[in-house]
C-alpha cells in the first residue's frame, strides 16, 4: 500500500514539474538560435514544448496507477487497411471543412465583437531538411503528444465516469488549450473527430488522423491554394463519406474499449 502511494505521489510530482522544465528548455533553445532563423526557432521550440507540456505529464498521470496505464496500453491496437484509408481521406478533407468553420466563426466574432485574431507568422519550409523538421515538429510530435494527453489520458478518465459527455468535454478542452479563439468551434469539431476515432478504433487511429491533418494543413498553407466553392463541396462530401466509413468499419473488440481509464 505504501509503495503504491509513493509511486502515485512521485508520478504526480514529475507530472507537475515536467511543465516548467519544458518551458525553461524551450526558452533556452529559442534564445540560443539566431533571430533570423525564424523557421528553425519555431520548429525546435515546438518539439520540447509538446513533449514536456503534454506527453510527459499525461504519461506520469497514467503511470500513477498501474491499472490505468494497462488500460491505456490496451487501446494501442493495430489498424485495418480500410481504417487507414478512411482516416487519411478524413484528415485531408477536414482541412477544408475545419477552415470553413473557422472562417465563418471569425466573421461572426469580427462583426459582433470587433475581435480579430492576431496574424500568425507564415513559415514555409525551403528545403528537404526544413520539410523533415517541419513535419516532425508540427505533425508527428504533436499528434503523439496531444493524443496521449487528451485522448489517451483525459478522455479515458472522463469517459469512465461520463461515457457520453467525456468525449465532448475533452474536445472542448483540446480546443481551448490551443488559445485560438477565432478557431475554437473548428478545433472543437476536430477534437470530436479525434475523440470518436479513438473510441472506435483505438489510440493509433487518433494519432494517424491528427498527424495527417496537421501535415495536410502544413502542405496546403505552404502552397497558398485558393479555396473555391467546388473544393468546399467536394471536401465536405468526402468528409461525410470518410466519417461514415470510419464509424461503420468493424474493429476487433477489446474489453478496454470505451471503458476509460
Amino acid at each position: 500500500m505504501k509503495s503504491s502511494k509513493g509511486r502515485a505521489a512521485l508520478c504526480w510530482i514529475l507530472a507537475v514539474l515536467s511543465i516548467p522544465v519544458g518551458i525553461v528548455l524551450t526558452s533556452v533553445l529559442y534564445a540560443l538560435i539566431p533571430g533570423e532563423n525564424t523557421a528553425l526557432r519555431l520548429y525546435l521550440f515546438n518539439i520540447p514544448s509538446e513533449i514536456f507540456c503534454f506527453a510527459l505529464p499525461a504519461f506520469f498521470i497514467l503511470a500513477a496507477r498501474p491499472e490505468r496505464l494497462a488500460r491505456f496500453r490496451a487501446t494501442k491496437r493495430g489498424l485495418s487497411v480500410n481504417t487507414v484509408g478512411y482516416t487519411a481521406l478524413l484528415a485531408v478533407s477536414a482541412t477544408i471543412v475545419v477552415s470553413m468553420i473557422a472562417a465563418i466563426w471569425g466573421e461572426v466574432l469580427n462583426s459582433s465583437f470587433q475581435y480579430t485574431e492576431p496574424a500568425q507568422p507564415r513559415i514555409v519550409p525551403q528545403n528537404a531538411a526544413e520539410w523533415a523538421l517541419a513535419l516532425l515538429s508540427t505533425a508527428l510530435v504533436p499528434a503523439l503528444a496531444e493524443e496521449m494527453c487528451f485522448r489517451g489520458m483525459l478522455q479515458g478518465l472522463l469517459t469512465r465516469r461520463l461515457p457520453r459527455a467525456g468525449i465532448w468535454i475533452t474536445a472542448l478542452v483540446f480546443a481551448a488549450v490551443h488559445l485560438q479563439w477565432s478557431a475554437l468551434p473548428a478545433l472543437f469539431v476536430l477534437g470530436l473527430a479525434l475523440g470518436y476515432a479513438n473510441k472506435r478504433h483505438g489510440f493509433w487511429a487518433g494519432v494517424l488522423l491528427h498527424g495527417l491533418y496537421n501535415a495536410a494543413v502544413l502542405v496546403l498553407s505552404s502552397r497558398e491554394i485558393g479555396i473555391t466553392l467546388p473544393i468546399v463541396l467536394v471536401c465536405t462530401i468526402a468528409f461525410i463519406f470518410a466519417w461514415r466509413g470510419l464509424m461503420q468499419e468493424e474493429e476487433p473488440h477489446h474489453e478496454a474499449d470505451g471503458a476509460g481509464l
